[in-house]
């Protein structure tokens, strides 16, 4: 049986497909020295972090991701 993963937004099931698990790290105390911080992993459809991330806050790993996936379909000399 495969690793299950919840939306921490939606609280739906991802299935791992595409661009989705995505992964959010939140950290406290980032100002802190390490010993005050604490962090916790949140999975997340990307749909979901789209529709609520501000357009000040752009996801280009997206972009990125696009781009390394149409390099990877060209024919290899």
């Amino acid at each position: 049986m495969g690793i299950e993963y919840q939306c921490c937004f939606c609280g739906l099931q991802i299935e791992s497909v595409g661009f989705d698990v995505g992964g959010l790290l939140y950290t406290t105390n980032i100002d802190s020295s390490g010993s005050k911080q604490h962090s916790q992993q949140l999975w997340c459809h990307t749909k979901c972090l789209k529709e609520r991330l501000h357009p000040s806050a752009p996801l280009y790993v997206l972009e990125i991701a696009k781009i390394e996936e149409s390099e990877s379909s060209y024919p290899s000399d």
